[in-house]
């Protein structure tokens, strides 16, 4: 049984920290995830209620802090794959669109209405019927 140099010995105790600090990012990542799909997969009225339960500002700062908590989240991915030779995205990576764009995502629109959040559904899209005469052959 070969004993590892002090060297080796370091290298293998980084290795394993950072296969241990990757693993906590990728958790991490996926509850940042998973908190906004508990509110996204509201359906709207629920939704409308749930936003409007709290003052407009507050939310908006739970919003905020979302997306630099997401950001900072998405950083420490990309700096610990590059530092492991990990591929790119491998840990995962927090979704840090807006709510409107996951909204609009799903067929829904945002808008601030009288200092309340509304949400609303999209109409299903008009079927387009062309009229043109290489369609009509």
């Amino acid at each position: 049984m070969s004993l590892l140099t002090p060297t080796e010995s370091v290298t293998a105790r980084i290795a394993a920290d950072a296969g241990a600090l990757a693993s906590h990012l990728r958790n991490a990542i996926h509850l940042a995830n998973r908190i906004t799909s508990h509110v996204l997969d509201l359906p709207t009225a629920e939704l409308n209620e749930w936003l409007n339960a709290r003052p407009l500002d507050q939310r908006f700062a739970e919003f905020a802090s979302h997306g630099v908590t997401g950001e900072a989240l998405n950083e420490a991915a990309a700096t610990s794959e590059s530092a492991t030779v990990a591929p790119d995205g491998s840990i995962g990576r927090v979704d840090v669109r807006s709510v409107a764009d996951k909204l609009a995502a799903q067929g829904r629109t945002l808008e601030v209405i009288g200092g309340a959040f509304v949400v609303a559904d999209l109409p299903p899209p008009e079927p387009h019927f062309s009229t043109a005469p290489s369609d009509l052959a």
